[in-house]
């Protein structure tokens, strides 16, 4: 695993659509598909900041976690560290958005 090794601590990210390249194996969900998603409480504690992807690394000792090169994940190395808050349903649709819906591109102020 990037940043940390997976049989010893737990991934999670603070971001509900980052999670979502977990549920489908890394594929984009198509219209329709349907996943859920377990929204934790996470208390990571000091964190060291992995800057690069490095496979299976041990928890680091005198922190709680390790942090995903891009901040937006984390490897909490006890499971004591996670509450369960929520379980939200997430269904794909298909975008219908335009660069303009964005305030970007031609035309924007």
């Amino acid at each position: 695993s990037p940043f940390g090794a997976n049989t010893k601590g737990v991934y999670v990210s603070r971001y509900a659509d980052y999670t979502l390249k977990y549920s489908n194996r890394g594929q984009p969900l198509e219209p329709g598909d349907r996943v859920k998603i377990i929204r934790f409480k996470a208390l990571p504690g000091r964190s060291k900041h992995i800057k690069q992807i490095c496979e299976g690394i041990d928890p680091t000792p005198g922190y709680h976690s390790h942090s995903s090169p891009n901040r937006l994940e984390w490897y909490l190395f006890d499971e004591d560290q996670l509450l369960p808050d929520y379980v939200l349903e997430v269904e794909a649709i298909e975008n219908h958005r335009y660069h303009a819906d964005d305030g970007v591109g031609p035309g924007s102020p």
